[in-house]
C-alpha cells in the first residue's frame, strides 16, 4: 500500500499535537475536579461544624424554635439541600429542606455528620446534605473551554505545517524526483538550479553535480566506444589468426594434453596428438584406464592412485607421484605426468591435466643406461651374481617340480624371491617379466621357461664381459687370506698322526669356502635406495657384520630372501618424511649379522610406524586364517606371526613391490628350510624388528671346537 509523503507528514504532526493536547486536557481536568471537590468538602465540613455549635443551646433547652434562625440562615447557601438536627436518642429535633434544590438523581451529593456535645456528654448530632452539581457544571465549562482553545491551536498549527510542507518540502522533493528521472533517462542537458540553504538544497546540488559528471562521462564513453569499435574489428581479425595458430599447434603438437574429472573420465578438448599417441580415434567420455589399455589389476592400482589425488589429503607432489608414469601402448612407451586444476577459489581439485609424451626412444636410451648400470653393479658383485644365477636356476627347477605337484603357492614364493633378487641386480626386464607372470591367475610351465629364457639370453649377450653361463660351469673363486694358511700350518704341525691331519685339512677346506655375509646380499643397498625413491621416501640402510664369514650353504637361502623383509619395511614400515612427526625425516633400516658358538644371528630393524595389528587381524579373518569369535584371545605376538602367512598383505592395492602376501611367507620358508627360527616384535610408532637364528652344521661346530682346543 503506497502512502504519500504529505499524508505521513500531516499525520505525524496531528498525532504529535493531539496526543500531548489530550494528555494535558486530561490532567488539567482531573486537577480542576480535585480542586473543586476539596473546596466543597471543606465548605461542607465548616458549615456542619458551625451549625453544631449554634444549635447546642437549643438542644440543651429542648427548644427547636431557637435553632430555626441559625438553620434558616445557613440554608441561604444554595448548595445546601437539607439540614437535620437529631437529639441524643436519634430522633429529629429540627429539620429543614428545600425540595427544589434536590436533584432527580442522587448524584454529586455530599453528606456529613457532626456530633453535638455538652462537655463529654453527647446531646445530639447535625447532618447536612451538600450538592456538588454547581461545581461539576463549573468544571465541565472549564474543560470545554480548554478543549476549544486546544483544538483551535491544533488547527492553526496543522495549517501552518501543511503550508510549510507543501512549499518547503514537497515541491522541492517533486523537483528532486523529476531531476532523478531525467538523469535515469540520460537526459543530461536539462539543468536544475539549487541553493544549498538546507539538506534538500544540498541533495539537489549533489544531484546536479552528478548530472554534470555523468554527462562528461557518457561523452567520454561514447568517444571510447568509437575507438573500441575500431579496436574490435582489429581484435576479431587477431583472435581469428591466433585461434587458427592455436588450432594448428593443438593439431600438430607432438605432446598430448587431456583432462580427467573426478569420475576418472577423459574430457572434451584434448589435443589431437593424444589420439595418435594412444592409437585411438575418440577419447572423450572414456575411462582413463581404457585409453591407457591397462589390465584390470593395473587399472585398479591406477584408479586408486588418481582417486587419492582428488581426495586431496596428501601434498599434491606426493599423491601425483604415486600415479604410474610409463605405459606401453601397442609397442610404444608413453610418459604420463599429471598436474591438478583447482576451482576458482582454489579450494577443491576439479580436474587433473595429464601431459602425454612418446618416450619410446628415451625409454630405450634409459633402458640402455640402466643395463649399463646393472652391468657395473654385477661386475662389482660378480661372486654374488654367480650365486644369484645358480640360485635362479635352482628356483626355476624347483618351481617346475612344485608346479607338477600343483603346489602353486610355493611356485609363487620361488618366483617372488627371484623377482626381488633380479631387481636388486638391476635386471628390471627379468623382474618385470616375473611380475607379469604373477599377475596371472594360474602359472603355466611355459611361464617358467620364459623366465629361464630371459636369464639365459641376458647371460649369453653379456658373456664376453661376465664369463657367466646359465649352466654354471665356471668355478667360483675362493679367496684365501694369509692368516687362514697360517692357521692351517699350525693345526697340521700339532697333529699327532696323518688321519688327524687329513681331517683338519678337510674341515679347514670347508671353512675357507665360507663367504662374507655381505657378499650373499648382492647390491642390496642400491635396491633399497631405488625402492625408497619410487615410494617418495628417504631411507638409510646400515649393515653391521657384513665381513663376517658364514657358511653359504646355511645362510644363503635366508640372505637371498631378506630382500622381502627389507622391501616390506620400506613399503609398509617407514613413513613418508612429512609423516614421521618427531623422528628424523630419513628412515633408518639396520641389518646386523653376528655369530654365536652354535648359530648365526640376523637382525633386521626399522624405526617406522610398526605393524598395524588390527589391519593384520582383519585381513587374516577375510582369508579365513582366524576365527572371528576367538580374536580377543589371540596374544599380540601371535598376531604379528600372521604376516608370514601366504597371501596375507595389508597393502590396499597390488604393485610391483607389494600386495601379494608372498614375500614374508618366502622368508619364513627359507628360515625353516635351514632349520632356523624367526621372531618378530613391533611397537606402534617405534618400529619393527625381525630376529633370525640359523644353526650351524655339525662339521662346522666340530671344526670350531678343534680350533679352540688346539689354541688352548
Amino acid at each position: 500500500m503506497k502512502t504519500s509523503l504529505r499524508t505521513v507528514v500531516i499525520g505525524g504532526v496531528v498525532a504529535g499535537l493531539m496526543i500531548p493536547m489530550a494528555a494535558a486536557t486530561y490532567y488539567t481536568s482531573n486537577a480542576l475536579v480535585k480542586r473543586l471537590t476539596a473546596k466543597n468538602q471543606a465548605d461542607h465540613a465548616r458549615t456542619t461544624e458551625v451549625l453544631a455549635l449554634g444549635v447546642q443551646k437549643a438542644l440543651w433547652d429542648l427548644s427547636p424554635e431557637s435553632a430555626a434562625p441559625l438553620v434558616d440562615s445557613i440554608m441561604g447557601d444554595e448548595r445546601l439541600l437539607r439540614t437535620t438536627v437529631y437529639d441524643n436518642k436519634g430522633a429529629i429535633f429540627y429539620e429543614k429542606k428545600i425540595p427544589s434544590r434536590i436533584p432527580s438523581e442522587n448524584s454529586f451529593i455530599l453528606k456529613h455528620e457532626t456530633p453535638i456535645k455538652n462537655g463529654d456528654e453527647l446531646i445530639g448530632k447535625v447532618e447536612v446534605d451538600f450538592s456538588m452539581a454547581s461545581s461539576v457544571a463549573e468544571g465541565e465549562d472549564k474543560i470545554r473551554e480548554t478543549l476549544v482553545v486546544s483544538l483551535i491551536q491544533a488547527m492553526v498549527c496543522i495549517g501552518l505545517v501543511v503550508l510549510l510542507v507543501g512549499s518547503r518540502v514537497l515541491k522541492r522533493i517533486e523537483k528532486l524526483k523529476l531531476q532523478a528521472q531525467k538523469i535515469a533517462a540520460k537526459e543530461l542537458d536539462h539543468a536544475f538550479p539549487w541553493q544549498a540553504t538546507d539538506e534538500i538544497g544540498e541533495l539537489g546540488c549533489s544531484l546536479e553535480s552528478t548530472r554534470l559528471a555523468l554527462r562528461d562521462l557518457f561523452a567520454e564513453i561514447e568517444k571510447k566506444n568509437v575507438e573500441l569499435a575500431a579496436m574490435n574489428d582489429n581484435l576479431e581479425q587477431l583472435v581469428a589468426m591466433r585461434t587458427a595458430t592455436i588450432k594448428m599447434i593443438l593439431e600438430n603438437v607432438q605432446s598430448g594434453f587431456f583432462l580427467v574429472d573426478r569420475t576418472l573420465t577423459v574430457q572434451e578438448g584434448y589435443t589431437k596428438s593424444c589420439e595418435k599417441l594412444l592409437h585411438q580415434p575418440k577419447l572423450a567420455g572414456q575411462a582413463l584406464s581404457q585409453v591407457l589399455k591397462v589390465t584390470q589389476r593395473q587399472a585398479d592400482h591406477l584408479n586408486a592412485c588418481v582417486d587419492q589425488v582428488f581426495e586431496d589429503i596428501f601434498p599434491e607432489d606426493v599423491s601425483l607421484g604415486q600415479i604410474p608414469r610409463r605405459f606401453n601402448i601397442d609397442g610404444n612407451t608413453v610418459s604420463l605426468v599429471g598436474s591438478v586444476v583447482k576451482s576458482a577459489g582454489g579450494r577443491t581439485i576439479e580436474f587433473i591435466l595429464f601431459t602425454l609424451v612418446d618416450v619410446t626412444d628415451l625409454d630405450k636410451t634409459e633402458q640402455e643406461n640402466r643395463n649399463n648400470l646393472a652391468m657395473i653393479r654385477i661386475l662389482q658383485n660378480l661372486v654374488s651374481f654367480k650365486d644369484f644365477v645358480g640360485e635362479s636356476r635352482d628356483r626355476i627347477q624347483s618351481a617346475r617340480t612344485y608346479l607338477g605337484q600343483n603346489d602353486e603357492k610355493t611356485v609363487r614364493r620361488e618366483l617372488h624371491t627371484l623377482k626381488g633378487n633380479s631387481a636388486a641386480f638391476g635386471l628390471e626386464q627379468i623382474a618385470h617379466l616375473v611380475h607379469d607372470i604373477e599377475e596371472k591367475q594360474k602359472i603355466q610351465p611355459n611361464d617358467l621357461q620364459w623366465v629361464q629364457n630371459a636369464i639365459t639370453e641376458f647371460l649369453a649377450k653379456n658373456y664376453e664381459f661376465l664369463k657367466v653361463s646359465y649352466e654354471g660351469n665356471e668355478p667360483l673363486p675362493i679367496s684365501i687370506e694369509p692368516k687362514d694358511l697360517q692357521d692351517l700350518r699350525r693345526q697340521i704341525s700339532q697333529a699327532t698322526h696323518l688321519t688327524e691331519a687329513l681331517r683338519l685339512v678337510e674341515r679347514w677346506t670347508e671353512q675357507v669356502s665360507f663367504e662374507p655375509a655381505g657378499r650373499l646380499l648382492g647390491p642390496i643397498n642400491d635396491y633399497v635406495q631405488k625402492a625408497a625413491e619410487n615410494l617418495g621416501k628417504s631411507v638409510q640402510l646400515t649393515i653391521e657384520g657384513a665381513h663376517l664369514k658364514v657358511n653359504p650353504a646355511q645362510v644363503k637361502p635366508v640372505a637371498q630372501n631378506l630382500i622381502h623383509a627389507l622391501r616390506n619395511s620400506i613399503d609398509h614400515g617407514l613413513e613418508l618424511p612429512e609423516h614421521r612427526e618427531n623422528k628424523p625425516p630419513q628412515g633408518q633400516l639396520k641389518l646386523k649379522f653376528s655369530e654365536l658358538p652354535q648359530e648365526y644371528q640376523i637382525i633386521l630393524s626399522d624405526d617406522g610406524q610398526g605393524i598395524d595389528t588390527e589391519k593384520v587381524l582383519k585381513k587374516a579373518i577375510q582369508l579365513g586364517h582366524v576365527d572371528p569369535g576367538k580374536v580377543q584371545h589371540i596374544p599380540r605376538e601371535k598376531i604379528l606371526d600372521l604376516i608370514f602367512l601366504d597371501g596375507l598383505s595389508t597393502a590396499e592395492t597390488i604393485s610391483e613391490t607389494s600386495g601379494r602376501g608372498v614375500g614374508m611367507s618366502a622368508l619364513r620358508q627359507a628360515v625353516i628350510s635351514v632349520g632356523g627360527t624367526l621372531n618378530i616384535t613391533s611397537q606402534p610408532k617405534m618400529g619393527t624388528t625381525i630376529s633370525i637364528s640359523i644353526p650351524k652344521k655339525a662339521v662346522e661346530n666340530q671344526l670350531k671346537g678343534v680350533s679352540s682346543a688346539k689354541a688352548a
